[in-house]
């Protein structure tokens, strides 16, 4: 019989991921308030978390580093508090993944960005056929995936500098 928990948190389940035993979630407050980056210990069954300076939208994780898009329109890597990365993007932000090559991909708008992990820099930006919904990676983060609202699926390569 499996056992029910319930933890208390702010905002509506936006995205989640896996960062070693945590399920780490973001969430976005309907009346625009500032949320947190949430992580459920599996094994100790314990909630904690770090705030924000707004919601969240998008998180993606690479080893104990987490990284969330902001409803601000920026992405955040999280350490003992949220810092920011590069600048804020024109438009909203809908995925992030970690790819190869120490970046952040970041969809926004009909945009594909690559952020530098190490400092935030824009390192390249490429088009999108229309608006992104989506991003994946496989394991080694150099072939790319990305959704948009019409349906298509764009697949991009990691082909050196």
């Amino acid at each position: 019989m499996p056992i029910e928990r319930y933890f208390l948190y702010r905002g509506d389940i936006t995205a989640a991921t896996v960062v070693k035993n945590e399920v780490a979630f973001v969430t976005r407050h309907p009346e625009g308030q500032a949320t947190a980056v949430y992580r459920l210990d599996i094994e100790k069954m314990t909630l904690a978390e770090t705030s924000l300076p707004c919601g969240g939208v998008a998180i993606t994780a690479a080893e104990k580093q987490v990284y969330v898009a902001g409803t601000d329109r920026r992405v955040y890597a999280l350490d003992k508090a949220p810092k920011p990365l590069g600048e804020p993007f024109a438009e909203d932000i809908r995925a992030i993944q970690i790819v190869s090559g120490d970046r952040v991909a970041v969809v926004a708008g009909s945009k594909l960005a690559f952020l530098s992990r190490n400092d935030g820099s824009l390192t390249q930006t490429l088009d999108l056929p229309d608006e992104g919904t989506c991003i994946a990676a496989e394991k080694t983060g150099q072939w790319l995936a990305v959704g948009t609202v019409k349906g298509h699926v764009t697949i991009f390569d990691c082909q050196g500098k």
